[in-house]
């Protein structure tokens, strides 16, 4: 990504501009130059859409984010942020858990294919899950208990395997997590207009948090610092976890709308395991994987659905698919 945007400044700086100032440009004319190609628009057929949207029900999503996040137990017996260990979603083949290093030429070669790719694409989005946030210190879900991630095993790795995380790894809480320089390089692609939509599984709001406006990004499972009034839809985002309900499926908090007019409930915008995904959300990423021609996939072994029909829908469509990940992937491969 940093080598993307490195590119993009390279040719925009050759550009002869009347501009006396060439950061007030449009997005649109800092984007490099491109060969006009001929391209017809990803239109799914009522035969894909059915196939694709059997996938959705039942809805999985992240189930209670364990000690990561911190949501509740269902026991009473339990204080909220305690956390469950809830489906069993750990990797059980130890294959599966191996991790795959490019070699320094290899990755070279790749990314200058993929920086000719979002060079020439009318429409990119970016997928992440929660390998992007490991670099910031928040622990992942799946990684083996030899991983070479600073954070550690994931998990729900630990808790299939009865261990705790040494006291050796490098973790902090979502709260002090800070984004990384691959979520910038995504904000900058964003501010360029190359980048579309980020669509994520990650709830540490770091996305948000790091600048891409929220038209502009799906949230598939929640955001740990988001709230929302169900009255009148106004929602508010906190530099606090907004989560205090004890009850799995319990979402209101202990706030109330702002507005004096209204002063409805808040709730936070949580997904757990059984729960349906939110359809403005939901509704949003679907519509860019539909007009998609490359997406990027950034730190998710794309097991857990429907989150990981998006990257799917794309490639079927005929789409281009670039994964980044240590792990194999589980379903667009």
């Amino acid at each position: 990504l940093e080598k993307i945007v490195a590119d993009t400044v390279r040719v925009s700086s050759k550009r002869s501009t009347s501009a006396s100032n060439p950061e007030t440009q449009k997005a649109s004319e800092l984007r490099p130059e491109s060969k006009e190609r001929k391209s017809t628009p990803v239109v799914f057929t009522g035969n894909d859409l059915a196939k694709i949207k059997d996938k959705l029900r039942p809805a999985e999503t992240v189930e209670k984010h364990l000690p990561v996040v911190g949501v509740p137990s269902p026991s009473p017996s339990k204080p909220p942020g305690t956390g469950t260990t809830g489906p069993d979603t750990a990797i059980k083949e130890e294959e599966d858990k191996k991790e795959y290093f490019e070699t320094p030429e290899d990755l070279a070669k790749k990314l200058d294919v993929l920086a000719d790719w979002v060079k020439s694409s009318k429409h990119v989005i970016i997928f992440t899950g929660a390998g992007i946030s490991t670099s910031t210190g928040i622990p992942d879900f799946r990684s083996g208990m030899n991983t070479v991630l600073e954070t550690g095993p994931g998990v729900w790795e630990l808790s299939a395997q009865g261990a705790q995380r040494s006291t050796q790894a490098k973790t902090v809480s979502m709260l002090k997590a800070i984004p990384s320089p691959a979520h910038m390089a995504i904000v900058e692609l964003h501010k360029r207009g190359i980048v579309k939509a980020t669509v994520s599984q990650n709830v540490d709001g770091l996305h948000r948090r790091s600048g891409i406006p929220a038209h502009e990004i799906a949230e598939l499972h929640g955001n740990t610092n988001l709230e929302t009034c169900k009255k009148c839809g106004r929602q508010y985002l906190r530099d606090f976890e907004t989560r205090t309900a004890w009850g799995v499926f319990d979402h209101e908090t202990t706030r109330a709308c702002d507005d004096v007019s209204c002063r409805g409930r808040l709730y936070d915008s949580i997904v757990n395991f059984g729960e349906n995904l939110p359809d403005a959300e939901l509704q949003k990423a679907w519509k860019h994987a539909g007009e998609a021609d490359l997406c990027i996939v950034l730190g998710s072994s794309l097991r857990v659905t429907p989150a990981a029909c998006i990257p799917e829908a794309v490639a079927q469509a005929k789409g281009k698919l670039v994964i980044c990940n240590l792990q194999q992937i589980g379903r667009a491969g």
